[in-house]
């Protein structure tokens, strides 16, 4: 609780220097707390979907007692859990791995059975795009649940927490685009497709799906 609290405190400093808004103060604060609590989790030796759990939840309640809009919580909760995700892959860059084949293989190399090596960085793509788009999917996966699962116990509608399920996958994608250096347009066509995607998996319509895409 003292990590949690005092990356509260250290993100809502920085945010007074930055002049940043009360909004936007707020969502940095409940970020900390998200990514604090997953680094609790993972000195602790709990499991990654322990850490994205503590993350989502952390981010949520720091948002809520902030004051942020019910919609705003659960977004918090989409961005950190997706950040838990994305930070767990950063300790495996560059590290020993195997390919799928088991041949040995470290950091950014192709693997003779096809594919990049696990560890290699979501930039890489010599051997083909499989490899970052697993890496960004691993990210929207997690921020699409726990988007999901916290506006349906925050007593949302089935279809607002389908709606909030896609936009936070959106914004995980749009963040994972960025991670690999991808400009503004590849950016936001990352987002559009996610959201389309998550829509589409929670059957809404085709122009709902057209509309979260182009939000």
């Amino acid at each position: 609780a003292d990590q949690i609290s005092a990356a509260g405190a250290a993100a809502s400093s920085a945010a007074t220097l930055a002049g940043l808004d009360t909004t936007t103060t707020a969502e940095v604060i409940a970020a900390a707390h998200g990514a604090a609590a997953a680094a609790v989790a993972a000195a602790a030796g709990d499991s990654l979907e322990a850490q994205v759990a503590a993350a989502a939840q952390a981010a949520f309640d720091e948002a809520m007692a902030s004051g942020l809009l019910d919609t705003e919580q659960v977004l918090a909760s989409g961005a950190a859990a997706a950040a838990a995700v994305f930070e767990d892959q950063v300790l495996m860059y560059d590290l020993p791995a195997n390919c799928s084949d088991g041949t040995a293989c470290t950091g950014n190399t192709c693997c003779s059975s096809g594919g990049a090596c696990p560890s290699a960085h979501p930039a890489f793509e010599d051997c083909g795009n499989d490899h970052t788009l697993a890496l960004a999917q691993q990210q929207i996966d997690a921020a699409a649940q726990w988007s999901g699962q916290l506006a349906g116990q925050s007593g949302m509608a089935g279809d607002q927490q389908s709606d909030l399920s896609s936009l936070s996958a959106g914004e995980a994608a749009a963040e994972a685009s960025r991670e690999r250096g991808d400009n503004c347009t590849e950016q936001a066509t990352a987002a559009g497709l996610a959201a389309a995607q998550i829509a589409a998996n929670a059957n809404v319509t085709a122009r709902r799906q057209a509309e979260l895409a182009g939000a």
